[in-house]
This record gives structure tokens, sequence and C-alpha cells, in this order.
């Protein structure tokens, strides 16, 4: 019984630690793409999603050039258009201790 206990207390640990999800709907405050295709987005939300991560802070990151150019235009309609976004973040940090991201969501106004 003391081993399940152990076991399942470190499993909720683990599960803590390396945490994976949606954010919260967000506001893009500014957005910009870097010469590699690295997009870099700037929100209003001032939630710490990874640990040692900036608050409001994302790069996402995308594997061919048609993701990437999908990922910037639901970006940029949403800076545009006031319109609330998600990400999909992930447990590490990015470059400049930026929130990694691999997915864009875009909310009805």
């Amino acid at each position: 019984m003391k081993n399940q206990m152990m076991s399942a207390g470190l499993l909720c640990v683990s599960s803590l630690c390396h945490a994976s999800g949606w954010t919260a709907p967000m506001t893009v405050t500014s957005a910009i793409t870097e010469d590699d295709g690295t997009i870099v987005v700037a929100t209003s939300d001032s939630t710490v999603y990874a640990p040692s991560c900036l608050a409001g802070y994302f790069i996402v990151s995308q594997n061919t050039d048609s993701q990437r150019a999908r990922a910037w235009a639901a970006i940029l309609s949403a800076l545009a258009t006031d319109q609330k976004i998600a990400l999909w973040f992930g447990d590490t940090c990015a470059t400049w201790n930026y929130h990694s991201a691999t997915s864009v969501m875009v909310f009805a106004p």
C-alpha cells in the first residue's frame, strides 16, 4: 500500500511538472515573425504556464511553411479584429524564456 501511495504521489508531481494544454482566451498585443520563420506573440495574459517562462509571451513553432502561414494568419486576424486567441502551450520555455506553443485557436467576437 505504501508503494502504491508513493507511486501515485510521483505521478501527480510529474503531471504537474510536465503540463501542456490550451491557454485561457487572451488578447494579442503584438506579433512578429523572424527571418527563420519563428513566430513571436505578446499577449495580455499574465499566467505562467510553464516554470521559468515569462507571462504573456509565446513562440509558436510549426514544422512546415504552410503550417506557419496558417498560424500567422490566425494570429494576425485576431490582432486586427481584436478577437481572443488561445495557444496550445508546452511544458518548456523556448528562446528568451518565452512559452513554447504549437497551435492557435481563434474565438468568435
